[in-house]
């Protein structure tokens, strides 16, 4: 993904002077302003795929545009095996959700599927409507 020299230079960077404290983690795209300047829409929004306007004609990818902002800004948490067969193109998730079932088999997880069907992961109900509700803020500006 990276050459070496740049993976060398991440890896040798010190300790900011300015350092964000106090905050064990930021979600960029839980900040309206960002949510709104990546154009980004959450996949917890019922239909999003109509509301999402790309350059071509295949609409088995709508979707893509607002996941790769999230896979983009979540890249350092991405399984360097992962990475390794992503590319940056029209259709990545034929490959991006395969080879993340291949790493959690791998280090002896259930794949995505598997967690699915166990009810381990939040069922969309369930799940936070945060995003839906920034996005009628946004839509109030």
């Amino acid at each position: 993904m990276i050459s070496k020299d740049v993976a060398k230079v991440l890896d040798t960077v010190g300790t900011p002077k300015k350092a964000i404290q106090g905050v064990p983690y930021y979600i960029v795209l839980a900040n309206p302003l960002y949510y709104r300047d990546f154009q980004y829409i959450c996949c917890d929004v019922p239909s999003r795929d109509t509301l999402i306007k790309d350059d071509d004609d295949d609409e088995g990818n709508d979707c893509e545009q607002s996941d790769m902002v999230s896979i983009i800004l979540h890249m350092a948490y991405i399984p360097d095996d992962v990475l390794e067969v992503f590319n940056f193109e029209s259709g990545f998730h034929k490959k991006f959700k395969p080879a993340m079932n291949s790493y959690l088999v791998k280090k002896g997880k259930p794949t995505i599927d598997a967690r699915k069907a166990l009810g381990t992961t939040p069922k969309a109900e369930d799940k936070p409507k945060g995003n839906l509700l920034m996005g009628k803020l946004l839509k109030a500006f």
